[in-house]
């Protein structure tokens, strides 16, 4: 590696946090086999997975620049593994929870803002804004960090901000490919099984080594 790891950071969407994900229906994804640990077993690090199912890019930047931040205060230095996600997804102020939630159908306004007001390239500009700000901040505290994303070009009905080729070179959704995706009713294919994680820990790792090592 590069340079010595107090340990290493994890952070997106339930592809990344992995745990009792809906389409799991054996149940067999844990903290042992989800890749944020396997990549750490590979390098023998800690790892910190900070990652929450059905979070939009705002959550995922906020909460990655928030934590940045500390760690450069505690004078931490970890290797940093950004997951982003759907671009169409929008984190609103949610006055029942009192914090921040991922706009979602069971909101009463959520047709009247999302469906019929929805604009999908103002949120690919948010999200665009989200990531390059994420960016800015990781290389200017001289953090080593990589990449993933979990939605390509068409995917769950988004686009993306980021380039069609870095997104296919680094997408959990291309890298598992069918037989590492539980298959979801209707015949669409879902998050990552076993073999899924174990596929996304293979290229993480080449990605690593290819930047850092």
């Amino acid at each position: 590696m590069k340079r010595p790891y107090d340990f290493i950071y994890f952070i997106g969407d339930s592809y990344t946090y992995a745990i009792g994900q809906t389409d799991d229906q054996l149940g067999e994804i844990n903290v042992n086999n989800r890749f944020s640990q396997l990549v750490a077993d590979h390098y023998k690090l800690e790892h910190v997975n900070q990652a929450q199912a059905g979070q939009s890019n705002q959550w995922i930047a906020r909460t990655l620049q928030d934590d940045m931040i500390a760690y450069n205060i505690e004078d931490k230095n970890p290797l940093v593994v950004v997951s982003y996600t759907d671009t169409g997804r929008h984190e609103m102020w949610d006055n029942k929870l009192g914090q921040p939630d991922t706009c979602n159908p069971s909101q009463s306004w959520y047709k009247d803002w999302i469906i019929d007001g929805h604009n999908l390239n103002f949120s690919n500009k948010v999200s665009q804004y989200h990531i390059n700000a994420s960016r800015f901040l990781l290389r200017y505290l001289k953090f080593d960090f990589v990449e993933l994303y979990t939605t390509v070009l068409g995917t769950r009905g988004s686009t993306t901000p980021i380039t069609a080729t870095e997104v296919i070179d680094l997408s959990i959704i291309e890298i598992g490919a069918e037989n590492g995706l539980y298959l979801q009713v209707g015949g669409f294919l879902g998050h990552l099984n076993i073999t899924g994680h174990k596929l996304v820990t293979d290229v993480l790792i080449k990605k690593i080594n290819e930047l850092y090592g």
